[in-house]
C-alpha cells in the first residue's frame, strides 16, 4: 500500500478534453481562428471543427494498457467481500471516448463524466461462451440483464483515478496533467460475490455503438450515439463483446475480520497435550549394554519447548557415563592415529560417532564433565538431536556438496593466488641479498625512493628519535632530512659533475651527502674514463683554457659585466638518523613485501596460516536454514503434538537452544566427514551450517548466524555465546494455526510495549518488537520468533502492557465492504426470517454487543449493530480476537458462524454507522444482479467528517468507502497468560 495517494473522479487530457458529441457517435471540438490582414486588422472569424473517435470506433485494447486484474487470474481464494477491479497504465483511458456526462454535476460542483468501458463478473451459469467468428473482440452471451449486468448509468461512480502523492489535491492535479505517467486508472465491479464460487471477469463496451463494432457489425446503422449497449431492468439476454477477461475463485466467505476475531489462546486442557513431550525408551541400547541406568525413559527434545521449560540432567549413571565415555575416546584415538599416520589400509573402531570432538584443543571426553562436548555425546536426549542434525545432511548430501563445490573455485583461486605469493617473496629475498645488500646505505635510499613513503620502520627506531610517524617517509620528514638529497633526480643531476681525482688524475663523480646522515662519508667515488672522457682530456691538455675564454680574448664575444652575486644563507636544522640502519629496514620491508600483499589480497587467514604462509584448507559456508530440512523430514521435530495444535488458536513457546546447537553440531560433524570423503580441501573444525532458523538475511552476514565458530564455545550446551542473542536467554515463539495463517501466508507480527496500562495505543508505545525468524509448519500453521524472553514481557510493571499484534501485510488498494452479518449459516437465516425465532431469555454474544433479546428481529439488530471496532488514527483497523477461555453455556458465538447464503436487510440509508470503515453490505442497497447502485445517499457516520455519499458524491468519495485498511489485530498478554 502506497504511503500517501489521492483519488480523483476522472480525468480527461489533450485536445479530448475539450471535445462534445457530435451527431455521428464521434467527439468534436471546435477550434476559432482569425484571418488577419498585413496591418493586423480582422478580416475574417473561421471556425473549423476537429474529429476525434468515439466509442464506436474501438474494437480492442492494446493488453499492454491493462496493468493487472484484481484478483490474479486463476486466484482461488479471493475474499467475496472484496470487489474485483481493473487498472490502467493511461490515467484517461476509461473516459478517453465518453460521449456525455452523467447528469448534472454532483452538490460541490464535480462533474460525473460517465465511462466508455464497464467491467462486470459473472457466474458460469451466467454466460456463454461464443465463437468469434469475423468479429474483432472474442463473444459472450449474457442469460439474463437483470439478473447479471449492472445498471449502466450509475457506472460513473465505479472509475476513478489514483495518484501516489502527499501534495494537495490542486497540486497534484495539475502535476498528472502535466505527466500522466504519474497515475494510473481503476475500474470497480461493485457486485456482492458469492462465497466458493468461480466467476469471470470481462471488460466490455458501456455504449451501444462499441458493442456493434465489437461485434464486427455496423455502429451507425440506426442507433443513436449515446444508446447504452443493455438495458439491465429488462430480462433479456445480450450478447458482448469482449475486450479483455480474467477468472478467479472466491473463497468460503470468511472475510479476514472474522478470522481474526475467532483466534483464541488455548485452553488449560489443550495448552497440557502440547506440553506432554514424548517419550523414548532406553532398554534396548544395542550392543552397548553395560551399566545402562534403572529408569531408562527419558523425555525428547523439540526445538520449541512450553514456556518454563528446563531440560534438567537426564539422570544417567555415572557408571555408564564413564564406560560411555572410554569407548567414544577410543574412537577419537583411533581416528586421530590413523589421520597421523595415514595408513589408509588401518580400520578404526566401528562405534558411535563421537560428536564434536575435532573442535576441542584436547580432544577427549570426559565422563560428568560440564561442557557441550560432554552434553552431547553422554545425554542420550542431545546425542538423538545430534543424529537429527546428521541425519539432515545425509537426506541433502548431494544438494549441500553441489554447493560446496560451488565454492571451491573460490578456494583454488586463493591458493594459487598464495603459490605465486610464496614465488614472488622467494624471488624478492634472492635479489635482494644479490643486488640490494651490496649497494651503499645512500644510494639504496635513492634507488627505493618510491618505496620509502609506505616503508614501515622498526619500533626500537621510532623509541629512539621520539617520532609519532610509522613509515620511513615520514620519519625523513619529521627529523627534517631533506628528501630531495635522496631521490633518483638529484642522483641523475650530480652524475654530470665530474672532478679529476689530483691523485689518480682520473675524473670521479661527486655524491651530494645527505644531511643529518651519520654513514655518510662523502668521499670521491673515481670512475675508469671512457673514450670520449679521454678525448676531452686530451683537448684540455693542448690548451687548459676553455673555449668561452679563447672566444673571448679573439674577440668574438663581447665581455659582459655580470652583477656580483648575492648570497644568502638558510638554516634548516635536520636530525642525525643512520642510513645503514634504514637501508636494514628496506632490506627487510622489500623481502616481506609479497607476504604483505598476501595479507590484504586474502582475508580471513588465521594468524598460524599467515605466519607459514602455506596452502589454505578452508570448508565452505552453507548457511542454509536446519529447520526446512527438520520440517522435511518430520514437523513434530520442532514441536511435540504439532497435529494435535488445534485450529485457530495461538500458543507461545520458547526456544530450545539446547536442541539448537546440538542439531548444527550434529549437522557441522556429518558434513566435515562427507567432505573429507569427496576429496574437498576443508578444515574439519569449520563451522560448515552455522544457522538454524530462517532469519532472511543475506548468506555472508555472519551476524546472523545462530551460533558462533563451534571452535570458541565454551561451557555448558544450551549456554554458548550466539550473534544473534542480544539477552542470552530463550526466545518467545509464537505458533498461530488457523484461516488467518492459511488466508495471508506470511502474516506480520509484532510484541509491542505500551508506555502505560489501560489499552493498546499505537501512538503511546515504548519499545516494539519484530520476529528475527518465522516460518510455516504447514499451511495453515506458522511460527515467529522474537528475541526476547517470557520473563521479561510478564514482569509485573510489564505485564499489563504488553500486547500481541497481528498485522494485515499492506500491498495495493483493497476495495470492498464488511459482511456484517449477511454471513449466516442457512439455518439461521430460516430462524431469523422466519415467523418462529429464539425464544425469549436467549443470550447472544455479539461482535459488539451482547444482551438478552427476544425473536429473530432483535437477533438481526443485534447482528447488525455488531460492526468490529477500529481505531483510524493508527492507519490500521484494530479488532479484538476471542482470547478468552470460552462462551457461556447455551449462547450462540457469532464468531464460529459461517458463511452459508445471504440474508439482506431492507434499510438504506441507516444512520447507524460510526465511521466509514464500518460500512457493511447492509448499509447500501443494490440491483437484481447484486450490483451496488449509486442513486442513494447515506448520512455521514457520527464518528467522521467525510461526506462520501451525499449530495456531493463523487466516484473518488465512493472509492474512498470501499476502501479496506489493513486490519490490526490486538491481543494482551495477560489475558493469553492470565498474569501467571
Amino acid at each position: 500500500m502506497p504511503a500517501a495517494f489521492r483519488l480523483f473522479p476522472n480525468l480527461r487530457l489533450g485536445a479530448t478534453a475539450g471535445a462534445t458529441a457530435g451527431p455521428d457517435g464521434r467527439l468534436v471540438r471546435q477550434y476559432a481562428f482569425e484571418i488577419t490582414d498585413a496591418a493586423g486588422q480582422v478580416e475574417d472569424d473561421v471556425t473549423l471543427d476537429a474529429r476525434f473517435f468515439g466509442p464506436g470506433d474501438v474494437t480492442g485494447i492494446n493488453p499492454t494498457e491493462i496493468a493487472r486484474f484484481e484478483p490474479e487470474a486463476g486466484g482461488d481464494a479471493f475474499e467475496p467481500d472484496y470487489f474485483p477491479f481493473v487498472e490502467f497504465k493511461s490515467p484517461d483511458l476509461p473516459w478517453r471516448f465518453s460521449l456525455h456526462d452523467a447528469g448534472p454535476p454532483s452538490a460541490d460542483g464535480a462533474t460525473r463524466v460517465n465511462p466508455w468501458l464497464v467491467l462486470i463478473a459473472l457466474r458460469g451459469d451466467e454466460f456463454q461462451q461464443l465463437g468469434q467468428g469475423s468479429a474483432p473482440c472474442r463473444r459472450i452471451r449474457v442469460t439474463d440483464a437483470m439478473a447479471s449486468l449492472p445498471p449502466l448509468a450509475d457506472r460513473w461512480a465505479f472509475a476513478h483515478v489514483q495518484m501516489n502523492t502527499r501534495d494537495d489535491a490542486a497540486v497534484a492535479l495539475a502535476a498528472l496533467a502535466d505527466r500522466p505517467a504519474l497515475g494510473f486508472s481503476r475500474l470497480l465491479c461493485p457486485r456482492r460475490l458469492e462465497p466458493l464460487t468461480r466467476y469471470t471477469l470481462f471488460l466490455v463496451p458501456a455504449y451501444e455503438r462499441g458493442r456493434l463494432a465489437g461485434l464486427g457489425l455496423d455502429p451507425e446503422a440506426e442507433t443513436a450515439p449515446e444508446a447504452l449497449a443493455w438495458d439491465a431492468s429488462r430480462w433479456d439476454p445480450v450478447e458482448l463483446p469482449v475486450y479483455a477477461s480474467s477468472t478467479f475463485r472466491t473463497d468460503e466467505g470468511l472475510n479476514l475480520e472474522a478470522q481474526l476475531r475467532r483466534l483464541r489462546s488455548l485452553d488449560d486442557t489443550e495448552a497440557d497435550a502440547l506440553a506432554d513431550a514424548e517419550t523414548f525408551e532406553t532398554s534396548h541400547p544395542g550392543w552397548f549394554d553395560q551399566n545402562w541406568p534403572d529408569n531408562p525413559t527419558l523425555t525428547e527434545q523439540r526445538a520449541l519447548m512450553p514456556t518454563g521449560y528446563e531440560p534438567g540432567n537426564p539422570g544417567m549413571a555415572g557408571t555408564f557415563n564413564t564406560n560411555m565415555a572410554r569407548v567414544l575416546n577410543e574412537v577419537i584415538r583411533g581416528e586421530l592415529e590413523i589421520e597421523a599416520l595415514d595408513e589408509a589400509d588401518e580400520d578404526p573402531l566401528v562405534a558411535m560417532p563421537p560428536y564434536g570432538f575435532r573442535y576441542r584443543d584436547d580432544p577427549v571426553i570426559r565422563a560428568g564433565g560440564p561442557l557441550w562436548v560432554e552434553g552431547v555425546n553422554l545425554d542420550p536426549r542431545f546425542r538423538l538431536v545430534a543424529q537429527l542434525g546428521a541425519a539432515c545432511v545425509r537426506d541433502h548430501q548431494e544438494d549441500l556438496m553441489a554447493e560446496a563445490w560451488r565454492q571451491y573455485p573460490e578456494i583454488i583461486a586463493a591458493n594459487r593466488e598464495l603459490t605465486r605469493l610464496r614465488t614472488a617473496e622467494a624471488l624478492a629475498g634472492r635479489i635482494t641479498a644479490q643486488r640490494f645488500d651490496r649497494l651503499p646505505s645512500d644510494v639504496a635510499l635513492s634507488l627505493a625512493e618510491p618505496f620509502v613513503p609506505y616503508a614501515r620502520i622498526d619500533a626500537d627506531l621510532i623509541e629512539k628519535s621520539k617520532v609519532e610517524v610509522a613509515t620511513l617517509g615520514g620519519f625523513l620528514s619529521e627529523i627534517g632530512a631533506p628528501r630531495s638529497y635522496i631521490s633518483r633526480d638529484l642522483r641523475r643531476a650530480a652524475a654530470r659533475v665530474q672532478r679529476r681525482d689530483p691523485d689518480t688524475g682520473a675524473v670521479a663523480l661527486r655524491m651530494p651527502v645527505a644531511p643529518g646522515d651519520e654513514d655518510s662519508d662523502g668521499r670521491y667515488r673515481p670512475k675508469d674514463l671512457s673514450e670520449p672522457n679521454r678525448a676531452q682530456d686530451r683537448l684540455a691538455a693542448r690548451d687548459p683554457r676553455t673555449a668561452e675564454n679563447l672566444l673571448r680574448d679573439q674577440g668574438v664575444l663581447r665581455p659582459v659585466e655580470r652583477p656580483p652575486a648575492r648570497r644568502m644563507t638558510v638554516s634548516v636544522p635536520v636530525g642525525l638518523y643512520s642510513s645503514v640502519q634504514l637501508h636494514d629496514t628496506l632490506r627487510q620491508r622489500l623481502t616481506a613485501l609479497p607476504r604483505a600483499k598476501a595479507d590484504v589480497r586474502i582475508r580471513g587467514r588465521s594468524a598460524a596460516e599467515r605466519a607459514t604462509g602455506g596452502g589454505l584448507f578452508r570448508a565452505p559456508r552453507i548457511p542454509v536454514p536446519l529447520v526446512d530440512y527438520l520440517l522435511e523430514r518430520n514437523p513434530e521435530t520442532l514441536m511435540a503434538g504439532v497435529r494435535d495444535m488445534p485450529d485457530n488458536t495461538i500458543a507461545f513457546f520458547e526456544e530450545n537452544r539446547s536442541f539448537v546447537e546440538a542439531a548444527l553440531l550434529g549437522a557441522c560433524h556429518e558434513m566435515n566427514e562427507e567432505l573429507r570423503w569427496r576429496g574437498f580441501p576443508t578444515d574439519m573444525r569449520a563451522t560448515v551450517l552455522p544457522r538454524f532458523w530462517n532469519r532472511g538475511h543475506p548468506e555472508d552476514d555472519t551476524t546472523k548466524d545462530d551460533i558462533g565458530p563451534i571452535r570458541g564455545w565454551k561451557g555448558a550446551l544450551g549456554q554458548q555465546d550466539s550473534p544473534v542473542d542480544s539477552n542470552g536467554k530463550a526466545d518467545i515463539v509464537v505458533l498461530i494455526k488457523g484461516d488467518v495463517v492459511r488466508k495471508l501466508d506470511a502474516p506480520l507480527l509484532r510484541i509491542d510495549i505500551c508506555k502505560k496500562p489501560g489499552g493498546w495505543d499505537d501512538a503511546d508505545l515504548q519499545k516494539s518488537y519484530m520476529p528475527v525468524y518465522s516460518g510455516k509448519i504447514s499451511p495453515g500453521l506458522g511460527y515467529w520468533g522474537f528475541d526476547v524472553s517470557l520473563d521479561a514481557l510478564l514482569k509485573p510493571d510489564r505485564i499489563n502492557r504488553a500486547y500481541f499484534v497481528i498485522l494485515e501485510p499492506p500491498g495495493r488498494l483493497r476495495f470492498g465492504l464488511d459482511v456484517g452479518f449477511g454471513g449466516l449459516a442457512p439455518a439461521l437465516q430460516n430462524l431469523l426470517q422466519g415467523s418462529g425465532g429464539l425464544g425469549r431469555g436467549t443470550t447472544v454474544v455479539g461482535r459488539a454487543r451482547s444482551g438478552t433479546m427476544s425473536g429473530g428481529r432483535a437477533l438481526a439488530r443485534a447482528l447488525e449493530a455488531g460492526a468490529l471496532h477500529r481505531v483510524t488514527g493508527a492507519g490500521a483497523r484494530v479488532i479484538t480476537p476471542g482470547v478468552g477461555t470460552g462462551q457461556r453455556a447455551g449462547s450462540i458465538d457469532l464468531r464460529d458462524l459461517r458463511r452459508g447464503g445471504v440474508y439482506e436487510p431492507t434499510g438504506v440509508g441507516q444512520t447507524d454507522l460510526e465511521d466509514w470503515d464500518d460500512l457493511t453490505f447492509g448499509h447500501l442497497a443494490r440491483g437484481p444482479g447484486g450490483y451496488i447502485r449509486a442513486d442513494q445517499q447515506i448520512d455521514t457516520p457520527s464518528g467522521s467528517s467525510l461526506d462520501l455519499w451525499g449530495a456531493s458524491a463523487s466516484s473518488a468519495t465512493i472509492a474512498r468507502s470501499f476502501w479496506q485498511r489493513p486490519i490490526a489485530a490486538v491481543v494482551p498478554f495477560k489475558g493469553v497468560f492470565d498474569g501467571k
